[in-house]
């Protein structure tokens, strides 16, 4: 099953889809999450999804995508992201309803339901490696981003086996107790990576090396927490 769109790529930016199935198929291949190369299959599908059909707000036909966002609040800031004026147009709302849909999938032993739900929200997840996620901003600063945005993430893809070949642990924190604690604290990590720049594109290589370090511990932890339930 592959999602293709005009141009080859999503609507918004973040890790383009193919880092997703990348990155997905890398991390869920070392554990007993899935139990036959179907689910494998549809993971990896649902994994990209949110790409295409959880984009956000509009903001005069255009999509904003803010809830692939996620800014942890700050005194007289309390959005957590742009165009959040409700609490529930961010990454992290997003985890959040996809966390509890695969925990109520595991309960009633819906295994299809599981897979779609604990794929989505690792996509979120995924997200807050990348440093334009949780950097604050408003819809116009994030607008004005797009074009590096959309470079870095080329770049990654571009050199992502590369990345993978060359992980190195990231200062992501072991043994989270919760979601919500990896959620935060793969965002913390995050924040404390340098974000790209047209000026610092001879650091791309090992901003990029951060990032994806970062989205491999994640995903470790994520699935973890999954095996323990």
């Amino acid at each position: 099953m592959k999602i293709t769109t005009k141009n080859n790529y999503p609507p918004n930016f973040g890790l383009r889809v193919q880092t997703h199935r990348v990155m997905g198929e890398h991390t869920v291949k070392n554990t007993d999450i899935l139990i036959n190369n179907e689910e494998l299959k549809n993971f990896l599908y649902y994994v990209q999804k949110p790409d295409f059909d959880e984009t956000g707000l509009k903001l005069i036909t255009k999509q904003t995508c803010n809830n692939h966002f996620f800014y942890p609040p700050e005194t007289f800031r309390p959005a957590l992201s742009h165009l959040d004026f409700d609490g529930k147009h961010n990454a992290f709302s997003r985890f959040t309803y996809h966390v509890t849909n695969f925990f109520s999938a595991l309960k009633n032993k819906n295994r299809e339901t599981f897979v779609e739900e604990s794929a989505r929200a690792k996509h979120f997840l995924d997200d807050m490696s990348v440093g334009f996620h949780v950097k604050r901003g408003t819809a116009w600063q994030k607008y004005k981003e797009e074009k590096v945005h959309r470079e870095f993430e080329t770049f990654v893809m571009n050199n992502q086996y590369d990345l993978l070949k060359n992980y190195t642990k990231s200062e992501l924190p072991a043994q989270n107790k919760c979601f919500k604690d990896l959620f935060l604290n793969t965002v913390n990590t995050s924040l404390k990576n340098e974000i790209p720049t047209i000026n610092n594109k001879a650091e791309w290589k090992n901003i990029a090396q951060k990032t994806i370090n970062l989205n491999i511990d994640a995903s470790k932890e994520f699935f973890r927490l999954i095996q323990n339930l």
